[in-house]
């Protein structure tokens, strides 16, 4: 149902030269057409891809999660499972008490002046 994203040339000029660097490197991913999955531990990823990694034990993630804090500016999980997460969909929703960063704006403010 996304393939229409590929209509946009510039989404599909990233697509196409990171699909060509992975198949030239011979990286192991997964192609969905219009987006490519690979297994790496950066946590950013370029326009068209999304990195992955795995975990044998719940508490390697959550080690790991702890590891890139600083890094996240927020954790979608299924449920709003893990302290601090959204629910899937709900990432760019914040309500009142959530706050940019983890910092009460008004209480920033009020200190700056």
């Amino acid at each position: 149902p996304w393939q229409h994203v590929l209509n946009h040339h510039k989404y599909q000029n990233n697509y196409d030269y990171n699909k060509s660097i992975l198949l030239v490197n011979a990286v192991p991913h997964f192609d969905t057409g219009f987006l490519l999955l690979t297994e790496r531990e950066a946590p950013v990823s370029p326009i068209s891809m999304v990195h992955y990694s795995t975990y044998t034990q719940e508490i390697d993630l959550l080690d790991q999660l702890t590891n890139v804090a600083a890094q996240t500016q927020c954790l979608v999980s299924a449920g709003g499972r893990y302290a601090g997460s959204f629910p899937f969909g709900q990432a760019q929703y914040p309500g009142v008490a959530d706050y940019a960063d983890g910092i009460d704006t008004m209480e920033f403010l009020a200190a700056e002046l």
